[in-house]
C-alpha cells in the first residue's frame, strides 16, 4: 500500500500541468533557456573570429572643433535668406561632388565599414568563412595570400564597384589561359517550409498543396496546359478581349475559380513555362 501511494505521489510531482494543458518538452528544471540555446547555435571559436586590426591607424580628429565648425556652418546657412528663398521655390542647386567629398571626409568611412560588416566582407576575405567547404575549391584565398605578404602590405581602403562580363573573356580563358572561365554563383539556402498539416486554416488549398509537391511536376502540368491548344500548322486563335467575362460552372470550388482566373489573366506560375 505504501509503495502504491509513493508511485502516485511521484506521478503527480512530475506531471507538468498549466491551466489544464500538458507542457511539452523537458521540465523547466532540466530544459535549457532561450539564451543558452542561442549561445550554442551562434557559438564561434575565438581563435578564428577574434578581429585584429591589420590596417593603418585611424587618424585622430578634434571632435570639439569639428562640432563647433558644424554648428557655425548650420547657423550661416539658416541666416541666409536668399538660400531659404531658393529652397522654398525649388530652385536651389546642390553640387553633388562637394557633398560626396564632405561625406567621404566625415561619415563615409564609417558607413562603408557598417556595410562591410553587414554583408560579412571581412569574414569572407580574412575570417573563418574563407576556409569553409563551399569555398575550399577556390584557387585564390585572400587570407592565405595576405598571410604570405603581411610584412610588406597593409590594407588601406575598401571600395565597391560593379562590373559586367565581357563576351571576349571566354575565348581568352579557353585559348590563352587554357582553363575554363570562372562562374560566380550564389547558392541560396532552400526556403523554409513548415511541416505539413492535416487541416491548414486560412490557407489557399491549391497553393498550400503545391508547397509540398515536386516543382518539376507542377511546371510539367502548366506546360501541358499551355501546349494543349497549340496547333503547329494553324494560326493561333486570337485571345479573348474580356477573358473573365466567360462564365464558370456554378459548382466549381472557389479556389479553382481563382486558379482559372489567374491562368486567363496570365498571372503567377503560368508565366514560368
Amino acid at each position: 500500500m505504501l509503495g502504491f501511494f509513493r508511485n502516485r505521489i511521484l506521478n503527480v510531482e512530475f506531471q507538468q500541468l498549466r491551466f489544464g494543458h500538458k507542457l511539452r518538452g523537458k521540465p523547466p528544471m532540466y530544459a535549457k533557456t532561450l539564451e543558452q540555446r542561442l549561445n550554442e547555435m551562434n557559438y564561434k571559436d575565438e581563435l578564428y573570429t577574434t578581429r585584429i586590426d591589420i590596417g593603418f591607424p585611424k587618424p585622430r580628429k578634434n571632435a570639439s572643433k569639428i562640432r563647433t565648425e558644424h554648428i557655425e556652418h548650420l547657423k550661416k546657412i539658416k541666416s541666409d535668406n536668399n538660400l531659404e528663398q531658393l529652397a522654398r521655390e525649388h530652385k536651389l542647386l546642390v553640387n553633388l561632388d562637394e557633398v560626396k567629398d564632405e561625406w567621404l571626409k566625415s561619415s563615409g568611412p564609417a558607413h562603408k565599414k557598417r556595410i562591410a560588416d553587414h554583408y560579412g566582407i571581412y569574414e569572407h576575405l580574412y575570417g573563418e568563412v574563407s576556409q569553409s567547404s563551399p569555398l575550399a575549391d577556390r584557387t585564390f584565398v585572400t587570407r592565405d595570400w595576405y598571410q604570405k605578404f603581411e610584412d610588406h602590405i597593409t590594407p588601406a581602403a575598401l571600395a565597391f564597384y560593379q562590373s559586367d562580363w565581357d563576351s571576349s573573356l571566354k575565348d581568352f580563358f579557353h585559348n590563352y589561359l587554357k582553363i575554363k572561365e570562372p562562374v560566380y554563383e550564389y547558392d541560396f539556402p532552400p526556403p523554409y517550409i513548415r511541416p505539413q498539416e492535416w487541416f491548414p486554416r486560412r490557407r489557399p488549398f491549391n497553393l498550400y498543396m503545391d508547397k509540398y509537391r515536386d516543382p518539376k511536376q507542377i511546371n510539367k502540368e502548366y506546360l501541358l496546359l499551355k501546349l494543349k491548344d497549340e496547333k503547329p500548322f494553324q494560326e493561333p486563335e486570337p485571345p479573348l478581349r474580356f477573358p473573365n467575362a466567360q462564365p464558370l460552372p456554378r459548382k466549381m470550388p472557389s479556389w479553382l475559380k481563382l486558379h482559372v482566373r489567374k491562368i486567363r489573366n496570365r498571372w503567377g506560375r503560368v508565366n514560368d513555362v
